[in-house]
């Protein structure tokens, strides 16, 4: 019998309150929807970014090393010839739907994440539940300054990529949705009858996105979006464990 090796994934842990049970990085909810679908053995623990390889949450603890970045991580494990596990592309992608997942990739990762950023720590109303969040993951004795600190530097990230003002985070998030829906069309996942990378890395985004507990043009362009909000209720069914 072949062995089953548990992964550990470093993530930014969900509060014992979410619905669903996902952490607040659509990062590493991408991951961990991987980990789901491709029937990897798995456990989730409390990453910190300063100890991970990238610097940046998740990482993985796996085959006696750890290794980060969530495209990296996914990545490596389709790449794996052993056979131990499901992988969700090899042979199941044409030409043509390997270049539009990567447009997908890049349009949730790399565009519309900005905006959810945004939405979460530069606009007061985001921050009053993000900062809840941030206290969660850090040490009590950090609780009191470091948050301030998390928050600038987020800030400042969103600016680097073009939203420094609501006007420039939300001005495309129209469009972007958009062109997903149209990728998605009336097909149950982005390429047909099951979910594939680019799947995971859209459920990570949506899922936080369409958070309620407080409204942006961002979560009400995401919440508005039907065929969208159906592709996560599947991939959410999908995912339970």
């Amino acid at each position: 019998m072949l062995s089953r090796e548990v992964t550990t994934l470093y993530q930014f842990m969900p509060m014992p309150n979410d619905v669903p049970q996902v952490s607040s990085s659509p990062f590493c909810a991408k991951v961990e929807a991987y980990l789901i679908l491709t029937g990897r053995p798995y456990e989730t623990v409390a990453g910190s970014p300063p100890f991970a390889p990238t610097k940046t949450v998740p990482y993985v603890a796996y085959g006696g090393e750890k290794f980060g970045d969530s495209q990296a991580i996914i990545d490596r494990f389709e790449s794996e010839t052993s056979g131990s596990y499901k992988t969700l592309e090899k042979g199941a992608l044409s030409a043509d739907q390997r270049g539009t997942s990567q447009e997908v990739l890049e349009l949730v990762e790399k565009k519309l994440y900005f905006s959810l950023l945004y939405s979460r720590f530069a606009l007061d109303q985001g921050w009053e539940h993000q900062i809840e969040e941030v206290k969660f993951g850090l040490p009590w004795i950090l609780r009191c300054c470091l948050p301030g600190q998390i928050r600038a530097a987020q800030i400042e990230k969103c600016t680097v990529h073009g939203c420094s003002s609501a006007d420039t985070a939300f001005s495309d998030v129209g469009a972007y949705l958009q062109r997903l829906t149209e990728v998605l069309g009336d097909q149950p996942f982005l390429f047909g009858e099951e979910p594939r990378v680019a799947d995971c890395s859209l459920f990570g985004f949506l899922v936080i996105a369409k958070d309620t507990r407080y409204k942006n043009l961002l979560t009400t362009a995401v919440r508005e979006n039907d065929r969208l909000m159906d592709f996560l209720a599947r991939m959410t069914s999908l995912l339970k464990k």
